[in-house]
């Protein structure tokens, strides 16, 4: 059912995915699957999202918000953050914005998920410019196209030194 509706998110038919992501959304109810229910929500609030209707949208996505962080799903909840985030700086509150992506941003780079972080980084540049602050603006899109540090270094593992030479 889930993939029934994520197909028709993806072919722009949302209206027509509601009922397949809210039988799966049952479904994951009744079986008591937190993790299924969240990425659910989720999907509704994108659908929602897609049929302009920016308040149901939040309400779904807040409402994965509070699984994700009752389960303690990082990964759902950098992206619900950030969906929400998108969400407010498309409805005009781009400090609200702000304040979600950061939040998404610093969770991504503690669980070390360097793609969804340069994906909120490049929208939290948006987010920067439409409140007219293009110094931050700069720096979040200059973070989102430098290369990723790189791996912390070992320590060289000792070496048996063999026996001694004459």
């Amino acid at each position: 059912l889930n993939n029934v509706g994520l197909t028709l998110l993806e072919l722009d038919r949302p209206r027509e995915a509601l009922p397949y992501l809210e039988r799966a959304m049952a479904n994951d109810r009744a079986a008591n699957n937190p993790y299924g229910l969240a990425k659910e929500l989720s999907n509704i609030g994108h659908a929602y999202e897609k049929l302009k209707e920016p308040d149901r949208a939040v309400a779904f996505h807040q409402q994965a918000l509070a699984v994700r962080e009752r389960i303690g799903d990082k990964d759902g909840l950098v992206r619900t953050r950030g969906a929400l985030a998108e969400i407010e700086l498309k409805r005009g509150d781009a400090r609200t914005a702000i304040t979600l992506f950061e939040q998404s941003i610093a969770l991504a780079l503690e669980i070390n998920d360097r793609h969804d972080a340069a994906i909120q980084l490049e929208w939290l540049s948006k987010a920067h410019l439409a409140v007219g602050d293009t110094g931050r603006a700069f720096l979040a899109y200059r973070r989102y196209h430098e290369p990723p540090p790189p791996p912390p270094a070992t320590a060289p593992r000792a070496r048996h030194p063999g026996p001694a030479t004459p």
